[in-house]
């Protein structure tokens, strides 16, 4: 009795599938592709809303807990200075924005006081301030976020330094709002994009408003 002879794939069956397995295997790499990109994305707007979020809630919590504020324009390459400033309220800061390339600061008591010469008592003063970057000379539309504060009376020293990381996200307009009143309400708008190569690209906005604890 003779036994059935097999058949095997054909030269054509086999390049056939072969054909069919690189479509699929083309298909389902652009996929994966999509899926990491979006997840990369997707972690780019996450860290840059928790890095915004805790900047904005910190400057938020000591503004509530300072008291007269002060709010000024700043010139580009200035920084606000401070040293013995005497704060008093100021309509300076009515609806600023970005849009001329010129910066913004303010400025508050803290809570906290400090012994001066004679053993005298001061309220030690905490200020922000959104500058405009300069290349050249010239205003390259992205803005600095920084920060100084005293840790001691009438501090000679004092220097702002960037709160925001400005390797991952770029400032690139804001908006402050401050009413002269006995109790100032500071409103800060903050525009701008986070992550560095163009397909993974956001942009944001946040915003917060204080002002400060009627005692």
């Amino acid at each position: 009795m003779k036994m059935p002879m097999k058949k095997g794939f054909t030269l054509v069956e086999i390049i056939i599938a072969l054909m069919i397995f690189s479509i699929v295997a083309v298909v389902a790499l652009a996929a994966l592709v999509r899926i990491l990109d979006a997840n990369k994305k997707a972690q780019t707007i996450q860290d840059s809303v928790v890095s915004m979020s805790f900047t904005m809630e910190s400057m938020t919590r000591e503004l509530r807990t300072g008291s007269t504020y002060y709010c000024v324009v700043v010139q580009p390459n200035t920084d606000l200075s401070i040293k013995n400033l005497t704060l008093t309220q100021t309509a300076g800061c009515n609806g600023l924005n970005g849009n001329n390339g010129v910066g913004v600061g303010f400025a508050f008591y803290s809570s906290k006081t400090a012994n001066g010469n004679g053993q005298s008592v001061c309220q030690l003063i905490n200020a922000y301030e959104i500058v405009p970057n300069m290349t050249n000379g010239v205003f390259n539309g992205t803005y600095s976020f920084k920060k100084a504060m005293q840790t001691a009376c009438n501090q000679s020293s004092l220097s702002f330094i960037p709160v925001i990381d400005t390797n991952s996200l770029s400032i690139t307009n804001y908006f402050v709002q401050m009413n002269n009143t006995s109790y100032p309400l500071l409103f800060v708008k903050l525009d701008g994009i986070s992550g560095n190569r163009e397909n993974s690209k956001t942009y944001f906005s946040i915003q917060t408003a204080a002002s400060p604890r009627i005692p």
